[in-house]
């Protein structure tokens, strides 16, 4: 199996987790210096020798730059924007958008973390979005009388 890896960032953001316990130092609005990493995969190589040329990665960078650079997470998607759900999310739109071998996606917000996504269903598969899922646990919640 043939891999590649590409780091994007640092992209300068803000977020506040929300409906954490009191206290809960991520409940406050703070910042980070996110780094973003992809990898793809492919048993075969295309005519140049490459699983995807890196050159053709630079529409993802341009996306997480207009969209998460110098943003409020907060304010650019619906739904909790912790490491774990912006992992899933960038590793959705990339192969929703540009149908890359996508097998993982990373999502750092400090130099000693990650939170890595990995699709269940398969190298460059979309099982459930973020937005399905988040429409899903609040229906459950909802239909056992619980308000999120």
């Amino acid at each position: 199996m043939n891999t590649i890896t590409k780091e994007f960032g640092p992209l300068c953001l803000s977020h506040q987790l929300l409906g954490l316990e009191e206290g809960h130092k991520c409940m406050r609005l703070h910042g980070h210096n996110v780094a973003v990493r992809v990898v793809l995969v492919s048993p075969d190589l295309d005519d140049h020798g490459f699983v995807v040329d890196y050159g053709d990665l630079a529409p993802l960078k341009d996306w997480l730059w207009d969209r998460f650079d110098h943003r409020h997470l907060n304010e650019r998607v619906d739904f909790q924007p912790s490491a774990e759900l912006m992992a899933k999310y960038v590793y959705e739109h990339a192969v929703r958008e540009f149908g890359w071998p996508v097998a993982s996606v990373g999502w750092s917000e400090t130099p000693a973390t990650w939170a890595l996504y990995t699709s269940s269903a398969g190298i460059g598969k979309i099982e459930e979005t973020v937005e399905q899922k988040v429409a899903r646990l609040l229906a459950e919640a909802e239909a056992h009388g619980a308000r999120p």
